[in-house]
């Protein structure tokens, strides 16, 4: 069992089950850092379910939302853009490439670098999925009146940024060598 959240009953553990239940995850208790990863999960499950039939995945709706703003991005853009490692983005954009959302080209000016490009696919569906995107977002923040949903971005905004500069701080740290790479909070 995760020690982020509690799961209901045994029987509707997901992982046993080989399937995300919604209705198997709840908060254990007030604290945000669990709070906080129990709901980027339930996003992401929920997220995953709206768009399977599109055969699209959550981490692969980060990509394409960046290239639907701006087609053309580097793969090192689209890693910084969205959060992620190079690594990982370079896996992602492995199986968009397979799935038919993206391709790779070499890059106009520098041929030691790459651009993604949508394919006609990924064209095809933007549509419905910015709308279903939207459609996510609004009903999360549903019960919550405008001047909450204001103070809610607000406050998700600085943590994403203290995130950042700590995330910052421990890499700078594994890459010096630091004793602990420890980080004051």
């Amino acid at each position: 069992m995760w020690t982020s959240h509690r799961l209901v009953s045994p029987e509707h553990d997901p992982r046993q089950a080989g399937v995300d239940d919604l209705r198997a995850v709840e908060p254990s208790g007030d604290l945000p850092y669990q709070q906080i990863l129990v709901a980027s999960r339930l996003i992401g499950v929920l997220t995953g379910r709206r768009l399977e039939h599109l055969g699209v995945s959550p981490g692969q709706l980060a990509v394409l939302l960046e290239l639907y703003r701006r087609d053309g991005l580097q793969p090192s853009e689209l890693a910084q853009r969205t959060g992620v490692e190079a690594s990982t983005m370079t896996l992602n954009l492995a199986r968009m490439e397979r799935d038919d959302l993206v391709r790779r080209r070499p890059h106009a000016s520098d041929r030691r670098s790459t651009t993604v490009w949508l394919t006609e696919r990924a064209k095809g569906i933007r549509g419905e999925v910015t709308t279903l995107r939207a459609e996510i977002e609004a009903a999360v923040v549903e019960p919550f009146d405008e001047a909450t949903r204001r103070l809610l971005s607000t406050h998700l905004n600085d943590v994403v940024a203290r995130l950042q500069a700590l995330t910052a701080v421990a890499q700078d740290a594994d890459r010096t060598g630091s004793a602990s790479g420890t980080v004051a909070c």
